[in-house]
C-alpha cells in the first residue's frame, strides 16, 4: 500500500470577500454556529478521505507537511486550536516536518498566535498583497497598512519563520502607479524568509477591469520583483515564489514535484499518484463528504509533470521527452530567444521564460 505524507485543510471563511478572487470561500457571519458545523465536516471528510485511499491503495503515514489554508484560517481562533487540538490525534508527524497556516493582518491575536505556535505551526504564509494603503483599497483588502505593520512587528520580534503573499498586476491610474521595488524593500527589514507573488487573474465580472495594466506592463513589473529579490538574497525556485537558503515551502514542493497530497475541507483538492505512473485527483462536494474523482493517464500525468517542471527551477530534461529531436530543436528555440538556460541536461527556464510560460507551453505541446 502507498503512502500519502502531506494533507491540506481547507477552511473556507473570510471576513470579507475580496472582488478578485474566485476561490471557494464564505463570509464568517456566525461563529457560533458556522465553525462548530464547520469542525463536524472535518471529521466526517476524514473518515472519507480515509475511505477513499484505502479503495486506490493508500494510507496516510507520518506527515512531512500539513498546510491549514483557505480562506482565512487565521479567523479560526480559539475554537480552530482547540479542535486542531484533538483531530491532531489521528495522525503524527516525521521528526522533521513542516506545518504552516495562513494569517491574514488584523484577524489573529498575539496569544493565538503563540497558540498555533504550541500546536506545532512552524511556518506562516501571510495574505499582506501589499504593503502601500492606496493600493490595499484597490485591491479591496480589509487590513490597513497599520495591521500589516503591527503583524510584521510580532513577527520579527518572534523571530517566526514566514512567507510573504504579494499581488501583482494591480489596477492603476496615471496617479497612482504602484513603486513595488520600494514595497519589497519595506517588507524585508521585517526578516521573511519566503515571498510568493502573483500576477492578479480577475474573474469576467471584476469591477475594475478597464484599470488592469497591459501584458507589457505585468511582464515589466514581474522583472522587476524577480530582479529586486534576488538582489536581496531570494533565490526564485518556482514562478511565483523566492526563498532564503533551505526555506522553500516543502508543502508545495509536493506539489510541483507530483507527489501525493490528501485534503480535507469543502472544495479542497488531493492528488494521489499511483505506482504505474498514473494519478487520481479528488475534489471534495463543498456541502458533504463526497468527492469527484479524475483519473489521469500515463500521458496526462507525464504532461502534467512537465508543465510542472518547468515553473521550477527543477526544469525538463531529454529523457521527460519520447523523441529526442523535439527536445534538442526546443533547446535551441528556447536558447535563441533568451527565455532558457541549460543546466546539465537539464533546461530551466529564466525570468523571461516564466513570465511568458503559459505561450512556452502552447509551443511545447
Amino acid at each position: 500500500m502507498s503512502t500519502v505524507e502531506s494533507l491540506y485543510m481547507h477552511f473556507p471563511y473570510c471576513v470579507h470577500i475580496c472582488n478578485y478572487c474566485d476561490f471557494y470561500k464564505l463570509p464568517l457571519v456566525s461563529r457560533d454556529s458556522e465553525l462548530p458545523n464547520l469542525n463536524e465536516k472535518y471529521i466526517s471528510y476524514w473518515i472519507e478521505n480515509k475511505k477513499l485511499l484505502a479503495e486506490h491503495g493508500f494510507k496516510i503515514s507520518k506527515l512531512k507537511t500539513l498546510y491549514v489554508g483557505g480562506g482565512t484560517p487565521s479567523l479560526w481562533g480559539d475554537e480552530g486550536i482547540s479542535f486542531l487540538s484533538q483531530f491532531m490525534k489521528e495522525f503524527s508527524f516525521k521528526s522533521e516536518y513542516e506545518f504552516t497556516l495562513e494569517v491574514d493582518p488584523g484577524t489573529i491575536t498575539e496569544k493565538q498566535l503563540n497558540s498555533w505556535i504550541k500546536l506545532g505551526v512552524n511556518r506562516f504564509s501571510l495574505g499582506i498583497q501589499s504593503i502601500s494603503q492606496t493600493f490595499l483599497k484597490i485591491l479591496d483588502r480589509r487590513h490597513s497598512k497599520e495591521d500589516i505593520l503591527d503583524l510584521l512587528t510580532i513577527f520579527q520580534r518572534k523571530k517566526l519563520n514566514y512567507s510573504v503573499d504579494l499581488i501583482i498586476g494591480a489596477p492603476y491610474s496615471k496617479e497612482e502607479k504602484r513603486n513595488i521595488i520600494n514595497e519589497i524593500k519595506e517588507l524585508v527589514i521585517f526578516g521573511p524568509s519566503h515571498f510568493s507573488v502573483y500576477i492578479l487573474k480577475p474573474h469576467g465580472a471584476y469591477p475594475l477591469k478597464k484599470f488592469l495594466p497591459s501584458d507589457e506592463y505585468i511582464e515589466n513589473e514581474y522583472l522587476t520583483v524577480c530582479k529586486t529579490l534576488s538582489t536581496l538574497g531570494f533565490s526564485q525556485y518556482e514562478v511565483s515564489n523566492f526563498s532564503k537558503k533551505n526555506l522553500e515551502s516543502q508543502h508545495n514542493l509536493r506539489y510541483w514535484s507530483s507527489e501525493s497530497v490528501a485534503a480535507l475541507g469543502p472544495n479542497a483538492t488531493g492528488f494521489l499518484k499511483t505506482d504505474n505512473k498514473t494519478a487520481i485527483r479528488y475534489s471534495w462536494k463543498t456541502t458533504k463528504s463526497q468527492a469527484k474523482i479524475e483519473k489521469l493517464s500515463k500521458e496526462e500525468l507525464k504532461l502534467e509533470e512537465i508543465y510542472l517542471k518547468l515553473r521550477t527551477k527543477i526544469g525538463i530534461k531529454k529523457s521527460d521527452f519520447i523523441n529526442n529531436s523535439s527536445f534538442d530543436e526546443l533547446r535551441r528555440n528556447w536558447i535563441s530567444l533568451g527565455v532558457c538556460e541549460s543546466q546539465g541536461e537539464n533546461v530551466v527556464l529564466n525570468s523571461k521564460g516564466l513570465v511568458i510560460l503559459d505561450s512556452l507551453m502552447d509551443s511545447l505541446f
